[in-house]
């Protein structure tokens, strides 16, 4: 195959790819199927958020509903009500929401937020990215042993990519 560097019979990378564009097309089928949602929560959300209930009971309320739901009213609300949101909700509810908005929206977002909250959110939603990557090594790992392969089998050896994908998981790899 186009992507492995050593001749075998199947290309390891293949469960691993079919593994990833599974899961892409799975978050795609759910995206549609939240778009074909029977019941709209959009108008009960502005309406909880536009209401005067204690911001204990808004969070209360607003927690009952999927972030993707919550991502969709963010467009709709002015910039207090979006202020007043980001003050009832914490850090990892306000995370995931961001993770469904639209990606154009988050940096305003962001933006008209308090700074320290913010990078907070940034932190977070960088971390659960890292999270997810530090897998790889041991998936990386798994498919060579599959193949009775080691790193040094590959081109660059140990020092080619999964050595990248090892410091990853060990948390010796840095910006520097």
């Amino acid at each position: 195959c186009f992507f492995c560097p050593v001749r075998v019979p199947t290309c390891f990378f293949a469960p691993t790819a079919r593994m990833f564009f599974s899961a892409v097309k799975k978050r795609m089928e759910d995206n549609e199927k939240m778009e074909k949602r029977v019941q709209d929560y959009t108008q009960e959300i502005l309406d909880t958020i536009r209401s005067n209930s204690s911001p204990a009971v808004m969070g209360s309320r607003l927690e009952d509903y999927h972030e993707n739901d919550l991502a969709d009213v963010l467009p709709l609300l002015t910039v207090p009500e979006r202020c007043k949101l980001y003050r009832i909700l914490d850090t990892d509810m306000l995370s995931d929401i961001f993770e469904y908005a639209e990606s154009d929206n988050v940096a305003e977002y962001l933006e008209e937020m308090d700074v320290k909250k913010a990078a907070s959110i940034l932190s977070k939603m960088e971390t659960d990215a890292l999270e997810q990557m530090k897998g790889f090594y041991d998936q990386f790992e798994g498919e060579l042993e599959g193949h009775a392969l080691t790193p040094e089998d590959l081109k660059g050896g140990a020092r080619g990519i999964g050595s990248y994908f090892r410091k990853l998981r060990d948390g010796r790899l840095s910006d520097k």
